[in-house]
């Protein structure tokens, strides 16, 4: 990687990243540039990107969203702690259209990440809504069809639930997401919220169904990735 004049990661979490980089930066060459697309708590992304600028290298926050079917297609959305000036500048976007469609200029380092982990609050809580919800309509005898016909024309509809309904329809309950990221993705956004003295009553609620999923695993009694 000494070699190497752009570095790009793709890595579990926050300890792996922290550990990869400041590894990278001990025999780093000024000028090269690190483009991290993990999602990473605000703050080490921050703290990240001055230790490299110590050493005279780029590092950039780029979290990317749209799963297994974004990478396949070459669609993911990308969210970026830079301006579209100096991310063009840097000569990065040929690198970004590789694997990406949609770009997400959050002008500075760290708000790449916010963005991301407040994305994620959003789907993962979105899901578990519509768990509930589709509980509620087979309990009262309400068609499955019927449930998704009439929700997604009317205020209820959200893209979670399009990107699920064949799966629940087909009985597959392979997940397309490991629990233990969703948990963490989720610890990130309370991380985020208690350090900004922000209000959130959803997360937590949302954060323990994930938590009881990787009790239940642990206990044998449901099996997911």
């Amino acid at each position: 990687m000494g070699q190497s004049d752009i570095i790009g990661l793709s890595l579990p979490g926050s300890k792996e990243v922290e550990s990869v980089v400041k590894e990278i930066l001990q025999t780093a060459k000024a000028g090269q540039i690190i483009m991290d697309f993990n999602t990473i708590s605000p703050s080490l992304a921050c703290l990240l990107a001055d230790l490299a600028e110590a050493k005279g290298v780029k590092y950039v926050d780029m979290p990317v969203s749209g799963g297994p079917v974004g990478v396949r297609n070459a669609s993911l959305s990308i969210m970026i702690g830079a301006s579209e000036e100096e991310i063009e500048q840097a000569g990065l976007m040929p690198y970004l259209q590789v694997i990406g469609k949609t770009f997400h200029f959050m002008g500075k380092r760290g708000n790449g990440q916010a963005i991301k982990i407040i994305n994620n609050y959003m789907a993962f809580t979105t899901q578990v809504i519509n768990g509930e919800a589709l509980m509620m309509a087979v309990a009262l005898g309400i068609d499955i069809d019927k449930f998704y016909q009439a929700t997604t024309t009317s205020s209820g509809d959200n893209k979670i639930l399009d990107a699920k309904m064949n799966k629940v329809k087909n009985e597959d309950y392979q997940p397309d997401f490991a629990l233990d990221l969703v948990v963490k993705d989720l610890e990130l956004a309370r991380e985020l919220c208690s350090d900004s003295k922000i209000p959130n009553f959803t997360l937590n609620t949302g954060l323990q169904f994930y938590r009881l999923a990787q009790s239940l695993r642990r206990f044998g009694f449901i099996k997911c990735n």
